[in-house]
């Protein structure tokens, strides 16, 4: 193959993953309005899990925050003083407490579990976008030198380093991938907390 088909190749190969790498952006990488409404959606879900829970706390501690008749007496040698027995302290209100907290549990593993899916989407759909962004640049560079400097005749690239320009392009291919991969894989664990507490 001579050295003006090899770069004609090159060129439209890299020029084709452009396209795609603009189409990819324009799905994945505009994060404005998508992010925005999906985490409107966890934010919602995330106030919604923190009243179920604050609810379940406080009828698990309701009988136990009524004043309690009961007293404690403290004698001393000088004197005997009686004062009202600490709450915090009672056996009750600690039964109260686990009581809740076994009850509520899977509440609130689901409540961090919706924070921690959250950032964690979030940081791959970022490095989505960038990932993307630096593709479409990468392409655009290598299809521009190709097409205007080597096609024109005013450099000639060996062809080792046309064949080996496609190696950062399959790099940032797979990187790609894998932050897609991502993105969903969080996605579909949030929308199953989600759909948990949906109303």
């Amino acid at each position: 193959m001579n050295h003006d088909a090899l770069v004609g190749i090159a060129a439209t190969a890299h020029a084709a993953v452009l396209l795609g790498a603009l189409a990819a952006y324009y799905k994945f990488g505009d994060r404005t309005e998508i992010v925005a409404r999906s985490l409107r959606g966890i934010d919602d879900t995330l106030r919604e899990l923190r009243r179920l829970i604050a609810a379940d706390l406080a009828d698990a501690l309701r009988e136990d925050l009524i004043e309690d008749a009961s007293v404690a007496a403290a004698v001393t040698a000088h004197a005997y003083v009686e004062r009202p027995a600490p709450l915090f302290a009672s056996e009750r209100y600690r039964e109260s407490v686990r009581e809740f907290v076994e009850r509520s549990t899977s509440r609130m593993v689901d409540c961090r579990s919706l924070v921690l899916g959250r950032d964690a989407w979030s940081r791959a759909a970022s490095r989505l976008s960038w990932t993307l962004l630096t593709l479409v640049g990468y392409q655009a560079c290598v299809a521009g030198l190709l097409v205007f400097l080597d096609k024109t005749g005013v450099v000639q690239f060996p062809d080792s380093l046309v064949i080996w320009a496609a190696a950062p392009t399959a790099v940032l291919i797979l990187s790609c991938g894998l932050w897609l991969v991502l993105v969903q894989r969080k996605h579909d664990i949030i929308s199953d907390i989600r759909q948990r507490y949906a109303e």
